[in-house]
């Protein structure tokens, strides 16, 4: 536009050729115009005024054609109107002429200027067209993308190389083609996109369509985009532009199979992370693995011994086994045989190569190796047929590696987890015999022992456990023990009232009869139901829960005492190890019982030597109270070495004796016999306590010749003269006392003090000469003399002594008391010093000279808190009330209270019971009073016992035999007392 507005002002022609033609053309138009004017009219030298005009017009443009027509105008008025050669008109129609030319020659410089700036503007947007044309041509021919305009019959109108080479036709044969034609059966969906583009005259941006193009068997994935062309708002056309994107989309789908896969393989990979056990991961790989690879159905097979066993995934039961032999035509196993995967992609093949497998239509079966070993394979069936390609085999064999290290992980730590299971078993079993062995040490009570056995067996081998004993024909179920304690009643009357039939390879009395265990590892329901007699009998073999079952015998000495039974209820089955161990406890529970029955002879040998050694029953001396104690050490199964007597003299006159021999044993009973025999004979011809122990010592030194030890003891003896054998009235005892090597006795006086009597003196049996003398005292009224060996004073419990000492300062605190309770109180405390009650032997003598009758009475002492104190508290309550008339409730007050404590000890609460309880007696105007003193704060009850309970009737009798009862608040927790008249 710029060129064509500055053409109009410059002009078309060059300057010099319009200057002439606007100052030479209207003179020459006026000399043509005399030439050729007849001087008639006007018309002629218009005419080629207006020829100048318009040729100037033409030429030059609208300016110089103006300037022709007023320099025209002007030659018309000059030369060709009248006046001539004037500028005057003096004829109106000749002005009216001139102007009519003016206005003619200014309208035709008008049409010609415009006429030729819209040929000119047509012109170059023309050649402007042109141009670009030839500027988008080669854009197009260069473009990376196929680009077209198709009218609006979607015929091609251009086209590009690309968009030819995509398609593969030359542009040429493009043009006045459809879309459909080129592109072939499916350009139809682009066809249609572009007609949608013309009806809507919206562009459709990106839109991917698959194309193929005529001849090509390949089909193309394109990206297209759709634009309406329009020419002055009038739609002529559609733009195309393609862009093949076959080679993208295959790279991208390849890379999201790839991501896919990677996923799958991350999935699988958390789920068999998650799996511990091999069943876990066989599982995982069947679920899992299976949908990691699309197949509709998996398998699994692993080596196993000699076969291979088969993991089938079932929808109902979970993975199934089956075990297949190392040589049959499966697919697993042919692919462990030959460490190849087997892949087959058509169902026809399929057939063919495995005959049996009717629903797959392709078959990929892969082996699973670690450590460079087939340990495996995974056999996966596909519903469709399937091309194996490159891609494909890296895949399966990626997941099939994932699977077998799993598998060889999963197989590992089963093996780890049975060695340890095993390992644990074999510790819990030398545990338990360790446990059984020592609990077979811990007593010498042989029932009481196999009975504890059926305690440990369960829960630790067994979920029940019987100990029978065999007597005769019968069957005594000793003890029995259940995991589920109601259940033992049951288990009790299954092996007491229906032992097994004889008759059957699983009879009990078989096992009795010939001395051999047996076991069985699964007692299933048909044989439960063929050894049962009856159908309770049934009924208690399925209550019990007997699964698995062993039976070992008890032999001792070649005779079968009983039998020890073990059961499982569970899936957990017992075995030949499990056997063996029960034997090995069997023979343990017979040595066990040799041993017990060993001790049982001993205790028997060594109590009837000590009750041959010991007084039966403590003397009745006229006037004096006279009580004892002995306590043998060494579990009972040997003499021991204390030892004390009292015998009468002639005269009336008595004498006590206390001595400790050396040893234990046969041993120190020959030497206690010889020394107690020695002293009564010789008593017949000597007074003198000094020279029946010099007696005594020489007897004890011709023992002793010729052996390599030598047999000594101590002693001290006592010649006694009560005062009703010829004392004076009032009076008390007179004493001879002799001591030889032997710890001095005590007197305690009747006002509290104690002190020790008598001269140490020399060891008997050693030297050949001793040195004793005779000390004599008497004793008044509730004075006592205390003798006792170094077993009282020598107790220690580890940090404290029990001392002479201690001996001393509790007969200070025992004044008034009886002989009895001054015993009971002694022994008491020496107790209370020693952790092991028999480690060491203990006699003690106490020799009263009582004061006159009383009629009450008032003591109290400290038990230790076990069962044992219950008779050391009756025999305290009976020392007490000793003194009073005979007609005071005795044997009453001294059951109740043997139970109070009792329940005291067994009933309290354990976590606030003391160490101790107290006894306090008080008697007084005809009524006892007892009180038991404990540290539990629980208030104990009467209640009624069934006719069958072996307890339960303590409080019950207190409340039925005493006259008052009740609780009340102690110093420490509480305090029950009764009283009886």
């Amino acid at each position: 536009m710029e060129a064509v507005q500055r053409r109009r002002r410059l002009g078309r022609a060059p300057r010099w050729v319009i200057l002439a033609l606007v100052v030479l053309g209207p003179a020459a138009a006026a000399v043509l115009s005399e030439l050729t004017w007849d001087g008639e009219g006007r018309l002629v030298p218009a005419m080629w005024c207006f020829g100048v005009v318009v040729t100037t017009a033409l030429a030059g443009g609208l300016v110089p054609g103006m300037v022709t027509v007023a320099a025209g105008s002007l030659l018309l008025v000059f030369f060709f109107t009248e006046p001539r050669f004037s500028f005057l008109v003096d004829n109106q129609a000749e002005l009216s002429g001139v102007a009519a030319f003016v206005v003619a020659g200014l309208v035709i410089c008008l049409v010609l200027d415009h006429l030729q700036t819209s040929a000119r503007a047509a012109g170059e947007a023309i050649a402007d067209r042109d141009r670009s044309l030839a500027l988008l041509d080669g854009l197009l021919a260069n473009a990376p993308v196929g680009f077209a305009f198709l009218d609006t019959d979607l015929r091609f109108v251009r086209a590009n190389e690309t968009l030819a080479g995509i398609d593969g036709l030359a542009v040429a044969d493009h043009l006045g083609r459809r879309l459909d034609d080129v592109l072939g059966v499916e350009g139809g969906e682009a066809a249609e996109l572009l007609a949608a583009v013309r009806e809507t005259g919206r562009p459709a941006l990106d839109v991917e369509i698959v194309a193929r193009p005529a001849g090509s068997s390949s089909s193309l994935r394109l990206s297209a985009g759709c634009y309406p062309v329009r020419v002055g708002g009038r739609l002529t056309g559609v733009g195309l532009v393609v862009r093949d994107v076959t080679e993208a989309a295959m790279v991208q789908a390849e890379r999201a199979q790839l991501f896919d896969r990677v996923a799958r393989i991350q999935t699988l990979t958390a789920g068999l992370s998650g799996a511990a056990s091999l069943e876990e991961i066989v599982s995982v790989v069947l679920d899992q693995g299976r949908r990691a690879l699309g197949a509709c159905a998996a398998s699994l097979a692993l080596e196993d011994g000699d076969g291979v066993i088969i993991h089938v995934e079932d929808e109902t039961n979970g993975v199934s086994t089956e075990r297949v032999p190392r040589d049959a035509d499966d697919p697993h196993v042919v692919v462990i045989r030959t460490g190849q995967p087997l892949l087959l992609g058509e169902a026809d093949h399929v057939r063919e190569r495995f005959p049996d497998i009717e629903d797959a239509r392709a078959l990929a079966v892969l082996p699973l190796m670690a450590e460079g070993a087939v340990r495996g394979a995974i056999d996966l069936g596909f519903d469709e047929e399937r091309v194996f390609d490159g891609a494909e085999q890296s895949f399966l064999a990626a997941v099939a590696g994932v699977c077998a290290a799993a598998l060889d992980r999963g197989r590992l730590s089963d093996a780890e987890l049975a060695a340890r299971a095993h390992a644990e078993r074999a510790t819990a079993r030398v545990a338990f015999l360790s446990e059984a062995t020592a609990a077979l040490a811990s007593s010498l009570d042989w029932e009481t022992t196999l009975g504890g056995i059926a305690d440990l067996a369960v829960p630790h081998l067994a979920d029940w456990c019987s100990v029978v004993l065999a007597d005769g024909d019968d069957l005594r179920a000793l003890r029995v023990a259940h995991v589920e304690p109601e259940r033992e009643p049951a288990l009790r009357r299954l092996v007491q009232d229906f032992p097994i039939d004889a008759a059957g390879p699983e009879g009990l009395r078989r096992v009795l009869a010939e001395g051999r265990g047996l076991v069985l590892t699964d007692v299933t329901e048909e044989l439960r139901r063929s050894v049962a007699r009856t159908d309770e009998h049934l009924a208690l073999l399925e209550f019990v829960g007997v699964r698995s079952l062993l039976v070992t015998p008890l032999v001792v000495q070649g005779e079968v005492l009983g039998a020890i039974s073990l059961g499982r209820c569970g899936d957990l089955r017992l075995g030949d190890a499990d056997l063996a161990l029960a034997d090995e406890v069997a023979v343990r529970a017979a040595q066990a019982i040799v041993n017990a029955r060993l001790f049982e002879q001993r205790t028997h040998i060594a109590a009837t030597l000590q009750a041959a050694l010991i007084p039966r029953a403590a003397a009745d001396i006229p006037g004096l109270e006279l009580a004892a104690r002995f306590v043998a050490g060494g579990e009972g199964v040997n003499v021991g070495g204390d030892f004390y007597d009292a015998f009468p003299l002639d005269g009336g006159r008595w004498a006590v004796v206390i001595g400790d021999v050396r040893g234990k044993g046969v041993e120190a009973a020959a030497l206690t016999a010889t020394a107690r025999n020695t002293i009564r004979s010789i008593s017949v011809l000597e007074t003198s306590p000094a020279r029946m122990l010099a007696h005594l010592n020489e007897v004890l030194l011709r023992l002793g010749t010729g052996e390599d030890e030598p047999r000594f003891c101590t002693m001290a003896v006592a010649t006694v003269a009560p005062a009703d054998a010829g004392q004076p009235p009032g009076g008390g005892p007179d004493l001879c006392l002799a001591v030889a090597g032997h710890p001095l006795p005590y007197v305690l006086r009747a006002d509290g003090s104690a002190r020790q009597v008598g001269t140490p003196g020399t060891l008997l049996g050693v030297f050949p000469s001793v040195e004793v003398e005779d000390v004599d005292l008497s004793l008044g009224a509730g004075d006592s003399l205390v003798l006792f060996t170094d077993g009282v004073t020598e107790r220690h419990d580890g940090t404290r002594f029990f001392d002479e000492a201690a001996l001393s300062s509790v007969l200070s605190r025992c004044a008034g008391f009886t002989a009895e309770v001054l015993a009971e109180r002694v022994e008491t405390a020496a107790r209370a010093y020693v952790e092991d009650l028999r480690r060491d032997d203990l006699a003690l003598l106490v020799l009263r000279a009582p004061e006159r009758s009383a009629t009450s009475a008032w003591t109290s002492t400290e038990l230790p808190a076990v069962v044992e104190s219950a008779a050391r508290a009756r025999r305290f309550v009976a020392a007490a009330l000793a003194t009073l008339p005979a007609t005071a409730p005795l044997e009453v007050a001294e059951l109740l209270t043997s139970e109070v404590v009792t329940n005291a000890i067994l009933h309290s609460d354990p976590a606030s019971r003391a160490p101790s309880i107290r006894i306090e007696v008080i008697a007084r105007d005809g009524v006892v009073r007892v009180s038991v003193s404990d540290g539990s704060p629980s208030r104990p009850e009467p209640r009624e016992a069934a006719h069958d309970d072996e307890g339960g009737r303590g409080m019950a009798l207190v409340a039925a035999l005493a006259t008052r009862w009740g609780v009340e608040p102690a110093d420490r927790g509480k305090a029950v007392w009764f009283e009886v008249e």
